[in-house]
């Protein structure tokens, strides 16, 4: 299977999404999967190469516009920079003989799914959409945005628009799954950040005497 993966965040990058994206990465690689990934440089490490080619996984980074200032529109500026080089990569591939059975984006920012729509219709590809984090909402919280004002009013459209489009949905809990059904009537993967405490204390409970206890 070939998998297109899109994120903002990957490794070295110190970000808890970063981890995840890049352990998820990780996992497909080891179970067989050709697997591509867009991203970018890192926010908090500059550790990093322009393109890594590892295993089955195929790594090419972009640089996104610098943020100038607080507010939103230079916040939009700087994730809105990374749509045309990622569609523009995608493309150079797939003109190349490489095109993914499923293209997979991980939110937020919500943003990536403009890109994830455009290379779905383009590629005529199955589109699996991460949630994160439930946006413009935690744009609200992180005090990029005013929440009732007209951009997050635009923000909350596309956001129901892409949960729409896509063809499969993954998030990371119950609560955030009842909120998506609002707007996606198909079934939606709840895949926790970690393992719930039921699942530690079975593991625990299956280890041989002694283990357990070091």
């Amino acid at each position: 299977m070939k998998v297109l993966f899109l994120s903002y965040y990957y490794k070295p990058d110190i970000t808890a999404a970063a981890f995840r994206s890049s352990d998820f990465v990780n996992y497909l690689s080891k179970a067989g999967t050709d697997i591509r990934v867009i991203t970018t440089y890192p926010h908090k490490s500059e550790n990093v190469q322009l393109e890594e080619v590892k295993d089955n996984i195929t790594l090419e980074r972009i640089a996104l516009r610098p943020v100038k200032g607080r507010g939103f529109k230079n916040f939009l500026i700087h994730y809105l920079s990374f749509i045309p080089k990622s569609i523009s990569q995608s493309i150079k591939w797939s003109s190349k003989g490489w095109k993914p059975d499923i293209i997979y984006i991980s939110s937020p920012p919500i943003f990536i799914g403009i890109t994830g729509i455009i290379l779905k219709y383009y590629l005529r590809r199955h589109l699996v959409l991460e949630v994160r984090d439930i946006w413009p909402d935690s744009a609200v919280a992180a005090g990029q945005l005013k929440k009732g004002g007209l951009a997050y009013k635009l923000a909350s459209l596309f956001e129901r628009f892409l949960y729409r489009r896509s063809n499969g949905m993954v998030c990371v809990s119950s609560p955030m799954r009842d909120y998506i059904k609002q707007y996606y009537n198909k079934s939606i993967c709840v895949a926790y950040n970690g393992p719930k405490k039921k699942q530690l204390q079975e593991q625990k409970q299956s280890q041989p005497p002694g283990i357990a206890e070091r």
